[in-house]
């Protein structure tokens, strides 16, 4: 399994891949991105399950790269990530593709969830993660 994580703040990422080893599993492949642009170079060389992307980037908007990323690969779940989504701006990501927003800091159990509904997480994982 592959995913893909996108922020400009590497605790961030380094965060991500934490939470995204404990809920996947350590055989995740896991690529990182500090820009968009980083994004779509490693979508074209990486077939990715998943893109876990941040509304703030230095080098494009976050709704920018959500609509880009929907437009090339339409079957890439999105995980719009936020550190203050307003609801126009959770409709805006959700039209532009993203199967689901999550504002930071992101629990556990939270990615667990979205995980788990998008087929991605290993049973005891949500299953800890919720208590």
């Amino acid at each position: 399994m592959q995913m893909l994580c996108v922020d400009d703040d590497p605790l961030w990422l380094g965060l991500l891949r934490e939470m995204v080893y404990d809920v996947v599993g350590a055989e995740a492949q896991i690529h990182t991105a500090f820009t968009g642009a980083e994004a779509l170079r490693v979508l074209d060389q990486f077939p990715c399950d998943l893109a876990i992307v941040d509304l703030s980037l230095c080098d494009i908007a976050g709704l920018d790269l959500v609509a880009k990323v929907h437009a090339r690969w339409p079957s890439l779940p999105l995980v719009a990530l936020s550190d203050g989504m307003d609801l126009g701006e959770v409709m805006r990501a959700r039209s532009l593709g993203a199967a689901y927003c999550l504002l930071k800091p992101l629990s556990a159990s939270s990615f667990a969830d979205v995980c788990a509904a998008l087929g991605l997480a290993r049973a005891e994982a949500v299953r800890s993660a919720a208590l």
